[in-house]
């Protein structure tokens, strides 16, 4: 009777996702996880069904990414490492995410049955939650042991949980179902209100980094009421456009980090994009409101830490002294990028094109650097995969956070990240998922070019730039995607004036040393215009 085993603990699984809060289930084929596919389609649980199972676990993290959790469903054997780089990512950043992976009973994966590996330790370094289960014997307490493992998707330092199922056969449904289980009530933790960090500052500052979707609301809020000029990240989600709002980037002048040094520094989230503001305020006086209990501070320069609850009661603002600090002036020297088919003035255009109704994903390299120091404004909510900083699984991202918020996706790529992924362009093609790809191809690492490697051209290329002639234009239409090459600063510009109906990719050529030299002009201009 082990079918019968099977139904009956994959449909108490099934319930207690559900309790737990977990929306919605991404589905990667393979036999060993039948019994878990037809628990979750008796309790009409929305599915998608993902062929690759690491662009699944990326696609929970982009869910994760907009306030919303996912699991991801594998079969056994190599399925289960290929959800590593996403829990990696998902640990870091403090994201919810579950991975329910079937497995074979242990006699088989000790006697090296086909298709199995020891699952449980290939995840055990990124899952803050863990639990590992047989069918056929189960110990009395392990409805408790897997509401345990699943509470560390909540609270305020969540991350990813994994779920080992091991079932034997026969795997055929049986339509026995488990008893549900009633939902659970997740009682936050209260945590005491920060200390209010304003009260005998003259010359204030905020400084916003990376921030989960959950922080971002309370976090806006708190700028608008606080006098005091912020730096915002690109990574923080924040809207620029408010007053008061500034790119770290007026930071890259030895001059403005000279007559802006402020005698208090109100740290908000992680780490930001431009090293510059680490290394201006290092010997600051900085007090960090953390959004989960992981640090961070990878420079080491922080005085004092907190975790904050942002959803509860926050310091009194109007006891705040408005700062002496005025930005305006350097905000107004910063140089635009021209209106030509750069790396600086494509970020800013995507950026500052995209409404509220619409998100922005961004990848890593060169694409996040320039959306954060040529952007103006950022309307859109901003989604990165910075925990970690890899360029793999940015698509998926990208698709994950459409099917959960139900908005249409601009995702903004170097040409590697795109051919890291290129695989999930067929998922966006069969799902028709509003996602707009704008593809900048320079046809290699363009970063590359803006670290000291760059003096060493015996090794440079091609080990470091990568260059290649692939197409992404006949990439994507191999997939079924709509594509095509902009060839002009209008065209583009029109291109973005609508938010996209159905996949589609718009390829934009650039050359990565005339884009290091143009970063290296809008610097002096910059320095120039401050003398």
């Amino acid at each position: 009777m082990n079918d019968v085993a099977n139904d009956s603990l994959a449909s108490v699984v099934v319930a207690t996702l559900r309790a737990h809060g977990v929306a919605r289930a991404l589905v990667a084929p393979g036999s060993r996880s039948t019994p878990i596919v037809a628990a979750l389609h008796a309790a009409d649980f929305p599915m998608h069904l993902i062929l690759d199972e690491r662009a699944a676990a990326y696609a929970a993290v982009g869910c994760a990414r907009v306030g919303e959790i996912a699991a991801v469903v594998t079969t056994s054997g190599t399925a289960v490492a290929n959800l590593l780089p996403g829990l990696a990512e998902a640990e870091r950043d403090e994201l919810p995410v579950v991975a329910l992976t079937a497995d074979r009973p242990l006699p088989e994966v000790e006697a090296r049955a086909n298709q199995t590996v020891h699952q449980p330790p290939l995840l055990a370094g990124a899952a803050r939650g863990r639990a590992d289960f047989t069918a056929a014997a189960l110990d009395n307490d392990w409805r408790e042991q897997l509401s345990a493992a699943l509470a560390a998707l909540h609270g305020p330092s969540p991350g990813p949980v994994h779920i080992n199922v091991r079932f034997d056969k026969p795997l055929t449904p049986t339509g026995t179902s488990g008893s549900a289980l009633p939902a659970d009530v997740h009682a936050r933790p209260e945590r005491t209100p920060p200390a209010a960090p304003w009260d005998d500052a003259v010359r204030g500052l905020v400084v916003v980094g990376a921030l989960p979707f959950r922080a971002r609301e309370p976090v806006n809020a708190l700028l608008d009421s606080l006098p005091w000029p912020s730096l915002v990240d690109v990574t923080s989600g924040i809207d620029r456009a408010g007053k008061g709002r500034y790119r770290a980037a007026l930071m890259r002048a030895p001059i403005a980090r000279e007559r802006l040094r402020p005698d208090r520094v109100l740290w908000i989230g992680g780490r930001v994009t431009d090293p510059v503001v680490g290394e201006w305020l290092r010997d600051a006086d900085i007090v960090q409101w953390r959004t989960g209990d992981a640090i961070r501070d990878a420079d080491g320069i922080t005085s004092a830490a907190t975790t904050v609850d942002f959803g509860g009661a926050l310091p009194d603002t109007s006891t705040a002294r408005p700062s002496e600090l005025d930005l305006e002036p350097f905000s107004a020297a910063f140089p635009d990028p021209p209106k030509t088919l750069q790396e600086p003035s494509v970020a800013r255009l995507v950026a500052d094109s995209l409404s509220d109704d619409e998100v922005l994903f961004v990848g890593s390299s060169m694409p996040i650097r320039d959306v954060d120091r040529f952007a103006t404004c950022l309307r859109a909510p901003v989604l990165a995969n910075r925990g970690i900083s890899g360029i793999d699984g940015n698509l998926a991202t990208a698709y994950g956070a459409h099917v959960s918020s139900n908005r249409p996706v601009t995702a903004l790529l170097g040409d590697l990240a795109f051919l890291h992924d290129a695989s999930t362009l067929g998922l966006l093609a069969q799902t028709g998922a509003r996602i707009r790809i704008v593809c900048v191809n320079n046809s290699g690492g363009g970063i590359f070019h803006f670290l000291p490697i760059a003096e060493h051209q015996t090794i440079f290329q091609p080990w470091f730039t990568a260059p290649h002639d692939l197409d992404p234009v006949a990439i994507g239409g191999g997939f079924g995607v709509p594509a095509r090459r902009v060839r002009s600063w209008e065209e583009l510009e029109t291109a973005l004036k609508e938010p996209p109906s159905g996949p589609e990719l718009l390829e934009v050529r650039t050359d990565r040393e005339a884009n290091h030299a143009l970063h290296v002009e809008l610097d002096r201009r910059y320095q120039g215009a401050l003398r």
